[in-house]
């Protein structure tokens, strides 16, 4: 059976995308939390999110158990060693599921020269590990530049 999933990251490059384009895809995938404007809610306009990667070590407290529950999240994955903070955050433990930091990272650094990955990389990488999908989109996927900070719209 074939399936298909969208991975929504945060950058500028979600505002080429279309909400006939993202239809197109059965489930979808967030990490972190994209800017939740205009621009992002009509892409995701009656959908739910499947998954949520998140570095759990942080919040937005903007991001809370309502917002959560807006997006239809299903199943928050951790991306960061530390869950603390954002789990004491959100009410709702239950969408909590595991921590796959520990295990991409040493996989990223073994076999890509030390590299330290993003949220966005071990989504991918996860996603692509559950053999479950033969169709992924990547939307607001736009790199870092070398040497400069994380950049994101505002």
């Amino acid at each position: 059976m074939s399936k298909s999933i969208v991975i929504f990251g945060k950058g500028k490059s979600l505002l080429r995308c279309s909400k006939e384009l993202v239809d197109e895809y059965e489930d979808i995938a967030i990490c972190n939390y994209p800017v939740l404007n205009n621009n992002f809610n009509k892409l995701i306009d009656g959908r739910i999110i499947k998954y949520y990667f998140a570095n759990c070590r942080t919040f937005d407290e903007r991001y809370t158990d309502k917002i959560n529950e807006k997006l239809g999240i299903q199943y928050i994955i951790n991306t960061n060693l530390s869950t603390t903070t954002y789990k004491n955050y959100i009410k709702n433990k239950l969408l909590f599921g595991e921590n796959i930091r520990e295990y991409y990272e040493k996989y990223f650094k073994e076999k890509y020269d030390g590299l330290n990955p993003s949220t966005g990389i071990i989504a991918l990488q996860y996603i692509l590990d559950l053999n479950k999908y033969d169709k992924i989109m990547l939307v607001g996927f736009d790199n870092f530049r070398k040497g400069e900070p994380m950049y994101y719209y505002n």
